[in-house]
């Protein structure tokens, strides 16, 4: 973001967003999905992203809550409140405001790979280097649901350097963080192959089939296990 833009750029920045939005550009999303206050409409209802929610959106990123805001700022020749990126990584913070429990759906859709696509478009997509270390990071909040939420991206986008971190989740206080850990190390739906299931994680989940404090976790252990089990094994 420039601090001093001139109206037509912002008037070009509006219109570019708009034809983005057209074509459900993963970026173009993540930005409604953030600046909009009334995201929901487009989330649930499918209303046609016009002009004046696209200058909505750009005025929100400068600082400013209505684009009429903005211009009068713009011709008094004051400065703009830009938000500016910071240095640590921006996703730290959307995975902080998962803990907001009726925002939840909206920050959750961000963290995906491909924000605003459906489940099984996302499903397997890697997410980018900064959302893999807020999501790992988000495994180490004190809000039991962030830490279920994280596991849950963490199993749709998997990647092999988080495993160590889901490993510590089996020892998770929260009964239903531990099962969402075990399901994202065993599930091999969206791993394209490339199961977490190596000899270490194999026996930290037979430890949780056996003395897990919660009924739920040992059987659901349990299953994954005998599901994985070599025929000639049985």
């Amino acid at each position: 973001m420039i601090n001093e833009p001139s109206l037509e750029s912002l008037n070009d920045q509006a219109a570019s967003l708009m034809r983005d939005a057209a074509n459900s550009e993963p970026a173009a999303v993540e930005r409604i999905l953030t600046h909009h206050p009334e995201w929901r409409r487009f989330w649930r209802s499918r209303r046609a992203f016009e002009i004046s929610d696209a200058q909505i959106v750009i005025a929100c990123e400068h600082g400013f809550e209505m684009w009429s805001q903005m211009v009068d700022a713009l011709w008094r020749g004051e400065k703009f409140p830009c938000i500016e990126a910071s240095a640590e990584n921006p996703y730290f913070k959307v995975v902080d405001k998962l803990k907001i429990k009726d925002e939840r759906i909206r920050w959750s859709s961000i963290m995906t790979a491909l924000p605003g696509r459906m489940g099984k478009a996302n499903r397997g997509q890697p997410v980018s280097k900064q959302k893999l270390e807020a999501l790992i990071w988000g495994l180490y909040h004190r809000n039991a649901a962030v830490r279920w939420v994280c596991l849950g991206h963490l199993d749709a986008h998997p990647d092999a350097s988080a495993v160590p971190h889901i490993l510590e989740k089996l020892e998770d206080p929260v009964p239903r963080v531990r099962w969402h850990a075990v399901h994202a190390l065993a599930c091999d739906a969206c791993k394209d192959g490339d199961s977490f299931l190596s000899a270490e994680v194999i026996t930290r989940l037979e430890g949780v089939s056996q003395t897990d404090e919660s009924k739920k976790v040992r059987g659901y252990a349990s299953q994954v296990l005998a599901e994985h089990r070599p025929v000639d094994s049985l």
